[in-house]
């Protein structure tokens, strides 16, 4: 799967319902968004994917009218529009449920519900009915409510006067769809809407935005769990550092590839941020540690002369342990040289097994008896030595004394599948999700780039890579080439 998609984000429909052309936003010196595209069909589910700072709650702000740009356009079914508040946006169609609760905990579930376009009633006067006074008619509303319920087919929303501090949260997201539903919405935009949800309930909420788009309207899921919103979405658009990283077609992608996609965003803007810290803090810290070297060398004491020494070498340790991170992060950042040649990969198995340090994994052993040593695969044979060699340790220092590692690879259906199996303590479900992501470890003494620089690699391979765990069995990495 490559990087860079469709960058210039185009849809077939000629009019779309939203176009936005070369959109930028700054506060003070910092680019929120820079020179984005960005489009919504009629009728579409545009999933809109992108890590924290990417500039998706932004790109939407601007559409509502909530942030000013200072360059590009807004075009609305083909006509120039400059919202000045979401209340004008809302007057035109467009309406957006923010991250968390979108309803007001001080008023009723229905008055939140209709919010600002109540029925009302008027008081009869001989027959004949009056302007003024008007009442809110209370009755109409809780039967509008009762149909849309049932229509919509939400369940457990049932005394319209109660507070919506009485409902889940999978029903407050319910009521602010069905809202936007019965209004006659044209795009309606949610923002992390599956946030603390259950697992019936994000499948409740994926339900009423199929509903959505089955009545007419346009979509916008923002979000950052690929794997939901592939389940709805026509189309998914990655935002990284304020640009489009990528824009793709349902159908010319899957999950995986999906998922792929988002962390290669989060990790390229990492690799970015991460080769400016790793520069800034080079030179300072040879400065450090070599004055630290002189006072070491020439600084005379009589009294507490150990104490100094001690405190001395533990800041050259200190030291050299930020150099050695920085050393790994320039390393990370830097270009991979690439060249690929047929490589029998037994040998090449073999060779990572021979560079292990077995003495110290307590009788831990290697068996590779399931390795295809027949198979030869064009590869590039230090890259790859390089993963597996970090994959196999990782799985030696997972193991309990006596335990085996087993690695197994093999062809299948012309790729060339690589597996690589403990049987240490394995992971919970949260401890996978995040174990690509920079910096993220389980060791003390684990820095956190051993992971993503393999899936660099394997990316580089145009492969995929995937870990399965359960705690208490281990886990198993599994590599596609």
């Amino acid at each position: 799967m490559r990087g860079r998609q469709d960058q210039s984000n185009q849809i077939a429909s000629p009019t779309p319902l939203v176009r936005m052309e070369n959109i930028c936003v700054r506060y003070g010196n910092v680019i929120a968004l820079d020179g984005v595209n960005f489009q919504i069909g009629k009728k579409e589910i545009v999933g809109l994917i992108g890590d924290n700072g990417a500039g998706k709650t932004t790109l939407v702000n601007t559409l509502t009218g909530n942030c000013k740009p200072y360059d590009g356009r807004i075009y609305l079914d083909g006509h120039l529009v400059s919202f000045r508040s979401p209340k004008e946006a809302q007057r035109s169609g467009i309406e957006i449920k923010y991250q968390g609760s979108s309803l007001i905990e001080t008023m009723s579930i229905a008055h939140n519900f209709f919010l600002g376009r109540e029925p009302y009633k008027h008081p009869a006067f001989f027959g004949k009915e009056l302007r003024h006074p008007r009442f809110v008619d209370r009755k109409k509303m809780n039967e509008i409510l009762r149909q849309e319920m049932d229509r919509l087919r939400i369940r457990g929303v049932d005394y319209f006067d109660d507070y919506p501090g009485m409902l889940s949260g999978g029903q407050k997201e319910a009521i602010a769809i069905a809202r936007a539903l019965y209004f006659g919405v044209r795009l309606l935009i949610l923002d992390e809407p599956t946030t603390a949800l259950s697992e019936e309930e994000t499948s409740n909420v994926l339900n009423l935005v199929r509903k959505a788009k089955q009545n007419g309207l346009s979509v916008v899921f923002i979000t950052h769990k690929a794997d939901e919103v592939f389940q709805v979405a026509d189309r998914f658009v990655v935002l990284r550092n304020g640009r489009v990283f990528a824009n793709v077609e349902k159908g010319s992608i899957d999950l995986r590839q999906l998922e792929t996609l988002d962390m290669y965003a989060r990790l390229t803007a990492i690799k970015e941020l991460s080769s400016s810290l790793a520069h800034q803090i080079s030179t300072p810290l040879t400065v450090m540690k070599l004055s630290v070297e002189m006072l070491q060398d020439n600084f005379s004491v009589t009294a507490r002369k150990d104490e100094y020494g001690k405190i001395t070498a533990m800041l050259i340790r200190k030291i050299e342990a930020l150099q050695y991170m920085a050393k790994n992060l320039l390393d990370y950042v830097k270009p991979l040289m690439f060249k690929k040649e047929n490589v029998h990969v037994g040998e090449l198995i073999a060779s990572v097994m021979e560079d292990m340090p077995m003495k110290d994994f307590n009788d831990v052993r290697i068996d590779a008896s399931g390795v295809d040593q027949t198979v030869c695969y064009p590869l590039d044979r230090n890259l790859i030595h390089a993963a597996l060699s970090n994959l196999v340790l990782n799985a030696l220092q997972s193991s309990p004394p006596h335990a085996s590692v087993q690695v197994r690879a093999a062809m299948d259906k012309g790729r060339l599948h690589i597996e690589i199996q403990d049987q240490g303590k394995g992971m919970d479900e949260e401890t996978r999700e995040n174990v690509f992501n920079f910096f993220f470890t389980t060791r003390e003494a684990g820095t956190g780039l051993g992971l993503p620089f393999v899936h660099r690699i394997v990316e580089k391979h145009e492969g995929s890579l995937d870990i399965e765990s359960t705690p208490g069995q281990g886990c198993t990495v599994r590599i596609e080439l």
